[in-house]
Protein backbone atom coordinates (compact mmCIF):
# COMPACT_ATOMS: atom_id res chain seq x y z
CA UNK A 1 0.00 0.00 0.00
CA UNK A 2 2.98 2.41 0.46
CA UNK A 3 3.36 2.39 -3.52
CA UNK A 4 -0.10 3.65 -3.68
CA UNK A 5 0.35 6.49 -1.08
CA UNK A 6 3.82 7.13 -3.13
CA UNK A 7 1.78 7.29 -6.43
CA UNK A 8 -0.78 9.61 -4.75
CA UNK A 9 2.33 12.13 -3.66
CA UNK A 10 3.39 11.73 -7.30
CA UNK A 11 0.13 12.84 -9.07
CA UNK A 12 -0.35 15.90 -6.85
CA UNK A 13 3.25 17.69 -7.22
CA UNK A 14 3.57 16.32 -10.86
CA UNK A 15 0.11 17.95 -11.43
CA UNK A 16 1.29 21.32 -9.62
CA UNK A 17 4.60 21.42 -11.70
CA UNK A 18 2.71 20.51 -14.90
CA UNK A 19 0.82 24.06 -14.37
CA UNK A 20 3.51 25.46 -13.34
CA UNK A 21 5.86 24.39 -16.29
CA UNK A 22 2.69 24.97 -18.59
CA UNK A 23 2.13 28.47 -17.67
CA UNK A 24 5.61 29.63 -17.44
CA UNK A 25 6.23 28.11 -21.16
CA UNK A 26 3.51 29.99 -22.34
CA UNK A 27 4.00 33.38 -21.38
CA UNK A 28 7.90 32.60 -22.00
CA UNK A 29 7.41 31.53 -25.55
CA UNK A 30 4.16 33.01 -26.23
CA UNK A 31 2.38 29.89 -27.77
CA UNK A 32 0.08 27.16 -25.67
CA UNK A 33 2.42 23.69 -24.73
CA UNK A 34 0.52 21.02 -25.36
CA UNK A 35 2.50 18.51 -23.08
CA UNK A 36 2.79 19.56 -19.75
CA UNK A 37 -1.05 20.75 -20.03
CA UNK A 38 -2.47 17.36 -21.10
CA UNK A 39 0.13 15.82 -18.11
CA UNK A 40 -2.04 17.85 -15.76
CA UNK A 41 -5.06 18.21 -17.02
CA UNK A 42 -5.09 14.08 -18.01
CA UNK A 43 -2.05 11.86 -16.72
CA UNK A 44 -1.99 13.03 -13.04
CA UNK A 45 -5.62 12.93 -12.44
CA UNK A 46 -6.21 9.94 -13.67
CA UNK A 47 -3.08 8.10 -11.61
CA UNK A 48 -4.36 9.87 -8.70
CA UNK A 49 -7.77 8.85 -9.03
CA UNK A 50 -6.76 4.90 -10.05
CA UNK A 51 -4.28 4.96 -6.62
CA UNK A 52 -6.68 6.38 -4.23
CA UNK A 53 -9.51 3.73 -5.79
CA UNK A 54 -7.11 1.00 -5.09
CA UNK A 55 -6.19 2.25 -2.08
CA UNK A 56 -9.59 2.24 -0.53
CA UNK A 57 -10.16 -1.23 -1.90
CA UNK A 58 -6.90 -2.45 -0.05
CA UNK A 59 -8.38 -0.49 3.14
CA UNK A 60 -11.53 -1.80 3.00
CA UNK A 61 -10.13 -5.12 2.73
CA UNK A 62 -8.02 -5.17 5.48
CA UNK A 63 -4.70 -5.15 3.65
CA UNK A 64 -1.94 -3.58 6.27
CA UNK A 65 -0.39 0.03 4.99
Amino acid sequence: MKKFLILISISIVGFIVSVILHNVISATFSFEEPVFFILGVIVFPILFLSSIIVLVIKIIKGDKL
